[in-house]
């Protein structure tokens, strides 16, 4: 809702109300997310009864945000700040390789199946936050967070975090089974 000037009605002295239409055009953001996930076998037969399975996969997530507050929203008006801006970034991917081998064996009456293999899976995951207030023109938007005065006083956000964690495995197994019927 604006006045008769074009300029957004808004009741700066109460906390618990806005203008929601001014809040949502003077807050400019933008979100773009970049996935890919891949996966492969390979199994190789050098005999007839043994089987080589070599397993891969990859998913690899990165995800960019930016959000804008400009001069005119309610918040600036209530002096909190002069623009705000902040952009944040998160990336993970996730590997995993196994190689598996298996034996399968008839013979009259009997069975045997035999499995063996290693697995490794790697995660990662990889953030960043950062926020500035007080910039000289709506124009950075959060292009240029530097810019921002609260970086100078020591009152502009961010944080990052980075973390991995990493599983090995071998694993063996074999059945036996008779007639069927008994294992």
């Amino acid at each position: 809702v604006k006045d008769e000037n074009g300029n957004w009605v808004e009741h700066v002295g109460q906390k618990d109300l806005a203008n929601p239409l001014a809040m949502i055009e003077e807050t400019q953001g933008t979100n773009e997310v970049n996935r890919l996930k891949t996966y492969g076998n390979v199994i190789f037969r050098p005999v007839e009864d043994l089987s080589l399975k070599l397993r891969g996969s990859l998913n690899n997530y990165n995800r960019t945000e930016g959000t804008y507050q400009t001069q005119n929203h309610l918040l600036a008006k209530r002096g909190v700040h002069e623009g705000r801006a902040s952009r944040y970034t998160n990336h993970s991917k996730d590997q995993l390789l196994e190689f598996i081998t298996t034996y399968d064996k008839d013979f009259a009456d009997h069975s045997i199946t035999g499995v063996g293999g290693y697995s490794w899976e790697q995660h990662t995951w990889e953030n960043y936050w950062m926020q500035n207030s007080n910039f000289p023109s709506d124009l950075y938007q959060w292009n240029n967070i530097g810019v921002g005065t609260q970086l100078e006083e020591g009152k502009a956000g961010m944080t990052s975090y980075k973390a991995q964690t990493r599983l090995v495995g071998f694993f063996f197994r074999v059945n036996y089974d008779y007639k069927k019927k008994y294992f």
